[in-house]
């Protein structure tokens, strides 16, 4: 409910506010720590890095699923050693799927030191508040806005699915084949910014390049279709966009994450 939801936010603002402390124990939830990681496969070093800053929270797949919650109960300065089963769709083909044998040693461990919940902490918030009450009132504000964004845009998006589906769009098959390009641009640079290829993304996922084309037809299909449906649509009542409006969204957003 919208309450927990006010609160939530608060809990946050606390948090990302806070600044990180040493704490002379073993890791928990949320802490930052420092850590050296060795991780070798069948015998072989697939990373060893030093001095490796890292926040533990097991609902984050970083960088291995199983990763985090092996973390905590190490105490600073104290080796553990254990295995997580790498992810099929890991980036390296080569050891996709295989067992990595994780070698941590835990250097120091902080945590975050939450401020009280007073009107000073309010006082502290983006621009300032007079008190808490002014700042609650204020995410209350914003939160409802944005709950009420979302019902509309949920709105728009039954009508448009309508619209679309009650619509005959000629694509020129040209243009289809330049989305089509695009997507698999988009798609190859995300592997190499992780180090892999297209073709060995291919080999693991066992398809071929005409496959994965036929798939980004059928995406790009549907986002001209899309797109050409929702310039039909603006160029025929004329709809255009002021710069008090695009304002007022930019206000929006920056009120909704406190900026």
């Amino acid at each position: 409910n919208l309450e927990e939801e006010v609160q939530h936010v608060i809990h946050e603002l606390r948090r990302n506010s806070a600044p990180w402390e040493p704490v002379e124990r073993s890791v928990q939830e949320d802490d930052l720590i420092t850590m050296n990681v060795l991780v070798e496969v069948d015998g072989d070093v697939l990373t060893d890095q030093k001095d490796v800053p890292y926040v533990v929270q097991k609902e984050f797949d970083r960088p291995f699923p199983g990763f985090a919650g092996h973390l905590e109960d190490i105490a600073p300065h104290e080796t553990k050693e254990f295995t997580v089963t790498l992810p099929d769709d890991y980036q390296d083909p080569n050891v996709a799927g295989k067992e990595a044998n994780f070698t941590v040693t835990v250097l120091d461990v902080k945590e975050k030191k939450l401020a009280e919940l007073d009107d000073e902490f309010a006082k502290g918030i983006g621009a300032g508040y007079e008190n808490l009450e002014a700042l609650t009132e204020q995410i209350t504000q914003d939160l409802t806005a944005r709950q009420e964004r979302n019902a509309d845009q949920q709105f728009q998006e039954l009508v448009l699915s309508a619209v679309i589906e009650g619509s005959t769009v000629e694509l020129p098959p040209l243009l289809v084949e330049h989305q089509v390009d695009h997507l698999l641009n988009e798609q190859q640079q995300q592997l190499s910014q992780g180090g892999a290829t297209l073709d060995g993304y291919l080999e693991a996922a066992g398809k071929t390049l005409d496959e994965l084309r036929e798939e980004a037809r059928e995406e790009a299909t549907r986002v001209l279709t899309r797109a050409w449906v929702l310039t039909a649509i603006s160029e025929e009542h004329e709809l255009e966009v002021t710069s008090d409006e695009v304002d007022f969204e930019i206000t929006q957003l920056a009120g909704g994450v406190g900026q």
